[in-house]
Order: C-alpha cells, then structure tokens, then sequence
C-alpha cells in the first residue's frame, strides 16, 4: 500500500506537469483522498497501479491516454513500488512484535 501511495501520486503529479494542469490545494485534497481509497483496493498483481492511474488521471484534468507515458516506465517503477511495500511491511511487524513483546531482542541485536 505504501508503494502504491507514493506510484499513484507521484504518477498524477508526473502527467499533470507535462499537460500544464495548475495543481491548487483543492486539487491536492482531492488526489491525497482518491489515493488512499485508490491504494487500498487496488488488485495485488503486476501492473494493477495502472488501472488506478487511469482512473486518478482525469480527475484532475489530464487525459486517460496519458497513461502510455507511465506504462513504458512501469516496470522499473514496479520495482521500486515492491522494494517500498516490503520494507513498509517489515517496519510495521517490527513495531507490532515490540508492542506485544514479542520480539526478541538479544536476537534482533546479536552479530550473528
């Protein structure tokens, strides 16, 4: 979901600058709300964010077909987008297993 968060903004901003699109605080409160929902219930698989992003784009005034820029970039972003969800991940365990007191902490801090 992180991953997804920062792909999907950074995504509309992207497309917003190439079209000139003035992005006002409206905006801004429009897109963080959209995003969050969007994220959330967006499918699990490769290239799910694109949907998303094709959706997001016109509501903020950029044309859907925009979507052709992202999709020959996708894959590295994907990359990136998996890289964030998985560190996300673990941070939050981390946090969780130390509030319940599970986490072992000779372990966590041990060399080997």
């Amino acid at each position: 979901m992180d991953g997804s968060c920062i792909t999907l903004f950074i995504s509309a901003l992207f497309c917003a600058k190439i079209f000139q699109v003035p992005i006002t605080p409206s905006i801004l409160l429009s897109l963080f709300i959209s995003i969050m929902v969007l994220s959330v219930g967006s499918p699990g698989v490769p290239g799910g964010n694109l949907v998303c992003i094709a959706l997001l784009l016109p509501q903020i005034g950029v044309p859907a077909e925009t979507i052709s820029l992202i999709m020959g970039l996708y894959p590295l972003v994907g990359m990136m987008q998996t890289c964030t969800n998985v560190t996300g991940d673990a941070v939050v365990s981390m946090i969780v297993a130390k509030r319940e007191g599970l986490l072992n902490l000779e372990m966590y801090n041990s060399n080997s």
